[in-house]
């Protein structure tokens, strides 16, 4: 007997979505509203000494976007050991905004930090001379993506990163708002990189008490 249509279409939805290796859009169950994430979901603090009251990585009801839910990470420092990765083109998406002074502090205000990723780590940073980009492990950005100058607080910003592991190279783009409103959007393709050998598993997030970052979507996806 040949297969149904709709068994077709049911077998491809579901062998694609054993491709979403790790996916929080943070506005459904276990997730509640004014409750930290921490337990949930893999989601732990890195480090034993890390106290968490409750506040560093709850989930927020966002007035300045229509009250949908999201992460608000303040002064957090905390891990999820997602799957390793399964394939040799790898998707990372982030939607991610912040609340910052200005100028502020020269440090790193905002690190995702992923496991054997090639871009380094996903950083912010708003201090003059700073802003949205790939960071390298020290309190500088190695790439600029969106200059401070352009982001807008209270505003988000989506990033996709396609990593291709047989080219060794992966694309960026971002899309959101320039401070004065206007639609923003980067492209660059074909980043190279050297190849550290192993799958995407795992990734840390580390945020300073100096700036408020919200994460309405994270997801890292096997193509």
């Amino acid at each position: 007997m040949k297969p149904t249509l709709f068994a077709l279409v049911a077998a491809v939805l579901s062998s694609s979505a054993l491709l979403a290796d790790f996916t929080t859009p943070f506005a459904s169950p276990p997730y509640t509203l004014d409750a930290s994430i921490i337990g949930l979901e893999g989601w732990e603090s890195r480090l034993k000494t890390f106290s968490d009251d409750g506040t560093s990585a709850r989930l927020v009801a966002v007035r300045w976007d229509e009250y949908r839910p999201a992460l608000l990470l303040y002064g957090a420092s905390i891990r999820n050991d997602f799957p390793s990765t399964t394939s040799s083109k790898v998707r990372v998406t982030v939607r991610i905004a912040f609340t910052f002074p200005t100028p502020g502090p020269h440090l790193l205000q905002t690190r995702i930090l992923i496991q054997n990723a090639p871009f380094g780590e996903i950083a912010f940073k708003c201090h003059p001379g700073g802003g949205l980009g790939f960071g390298d492990g020290t309190p500088q950005l190695k790439k600029i993506l969106v200059p401070i100058e352009q982001v807008r607080i209270n505003a988000y910003y989506t990033l996709t990163i396609d990593v291709d592991y047989d080219a060794a190279t992966y694309d960026v783009a971002v899309t959101g708002l320039k401070r004065d409103g206007s639609p923003l959007s980067v492209e660059e393709k074909g980043i190279a990189f050297e190849t550290k050998g192993g799958a995407l598993k795992g990734l840390d997030l580390i945020t300073a008490s100096s700036a408020r970052t919200y994460i309405q979507q994270l997801r890292i996806e096997s193509l």
